[in-house]
């Protein structure tokens, strides 16, 4: 009977460890976004990151009551912006690495983990996203966005060439908001 007893106890301890393993593995084992999610690249605000097909380097960082644009095709006219939230404005450069490429996903990732797209409240008026990047040559403009004012600080840019960066590079650039620097009344968007 002791012999029965020993083996049904080893027989327990087999499947426990087993289980055991078993959990280990599930645990251990990426979930499809993160086996088929971005490369991230990280970088911090004024410094060059490269992704495989474009760098980019943001320059500066602030915020808006409210953003003032020229209407399309109208000149001498001036269109005002306003939110419930703030603007975020972000100056920012970039360039293609070895052939032409445009960047296809800007976006704010908040501390929480929300993301904040660019606006297209504002056409394309001197914005990054979406203009042509050449090999070598540094195109500056900047990149707008609208966000709740309690979701500024710790936020961080993130950077695409595709809106989907299915393992592909996107870039996330630490704006160093430790908090949400004060707005201005307005930010002004108009050629002169």
């Amino acid at each position: 009977m002791s012999t029965l007893a020993a083996a049904r106890r080893r027989s327990a301890w087999r499947v426990l460890v087993s289980l055991a393993l078993l959990l280990a593995m599930r645990e251990s084992i990426p979930n499809y976004d993160g086996m088929t999610g971005p490369i991230v690249e990280r970088g911090v605000l004024g410094e060059w990151t490269q992704a495989r097909r474009f760098a980019a380097r943001a320059d500066t960082v602030l915020t808006a009551r409210a953003i003032r644009t020229e209407k399309t095709g109208v000149p001498e006219s001036l269109s005002q912006h306003d939110t419930s939230g703030v603007w975020l404005v972000v100056d920012a450069t970039a360039k293609a690495v070895d052939e032409p490429v445009s960047i296809g996903k800007a976006q704010i990732l908040t501390r929480d983990g929300r993301r904040y797209a660019r606006t297209e409240r504002l056409g394309s008026t001197r914005q990054l996203s979406g203009a042509e990047l050449q090999p070598g040559i540094e195109s500056r403009g900047v990149l707008v966005f609208e966000l709740p004012a309690d979701q500024v600080a710790g936020a961080q840019l993130v950077l695409a060439d595709s809106p989907i960066a299915i393992l592909d590079s996107e870039l996330q650039l630490d704006l160093r908001l430790a908090a949400a620097p004060a707005p201005r009344e307005f930010y002004d968007l108009v050629r002169r």
